[in-house]
């Protein structure tokens, strides 16, 4: 997309599965070739050990998300753990960096983003994620339904809403009927502006 100087990590499902080595590689070039920025593309991941990746793409030690876990010990008693995990950076690329994020983004997906925009390392580009992240809790309805929620309050790193909310883009792209017809990828095309030094 006439940016050689750029490298482009994909962490597609279908390019990097659960294999965090095909995660890994890609970063090990960027820092060999000495790449001037790199975009991660995160529009369509599952899968991928995020925290190891993180610790691949921070440059200083940096902290997750911050979990309230709620802990119900009695019949009146409810208290709230909180915590927030620490991450070293390990041989990791510290050159300039976009993310690109989309309205499919949830959970683990928006952890790792938001892990980065915490730690100062992305611009955010694309659309924002779905706010939607936590454990998995649920209860069984009579009838055989099932009742889904998070069993835990996720906030931002710095300590603000995250649910709700979610990763909210620095440079939002927003896509026309002609774009899709011509098989154009913005968010591709923004973010290469953006390293580039250029306004969307």
């Amino acid at each position: 997309m006439g940016a050689p100087d750029l490298y482009y990590l994909n962490l597609a499902t279908a390019v990097v599965g659960s294999d965090i080595a095909r995660a890994n590689a890609p970063v090990d070039q960027a820092k060999s070739l000495g790449s001037a920025g790199m975009i991660i593309d995160n529009r369509n991941t599952k899968g991928v050990n995020h925290r190891l990746l993180i610790q691949r793409l921070i440059c200083s030690p940096s902290v997750t998300m911050i979990y309230n876990i709620p802990v119900l010990s009695g019949p009146d008693v409810r208290t709230v753990f909180t915590t927030q995990i620490n991450v070293s950076s390990v041989n990791a690329y510290c050159g300039p960096m976009v993310l690109v994020v989309s309205a499919q983004n949830i959970s683990s997906e928006e952890d790792f983003a938001a892990h980065l925009v915490g730690a100062h390392r992305v611009i955010v580009v694309g659309r924002q994620t779905a706010g939607t992240n936590g454990n998995a809790t649920g209860l069984f309805l009579p009838g055989g339904g099932l009742f889904p929620f998070t069993g835990l309050e996720v906030r931002n790193v710095d300590g603000s809403q995250f649910h709700g909310i979610g990763i909210v883009p620095d440079f939002p792209v927003q896509y026309t009927a002609a774009d899709f017809a011509a098989g154009r990828d913005r968010d591709l095309e923004v973010a290469i502006q953006v390293l580039h030094g250029q306004t969307p």
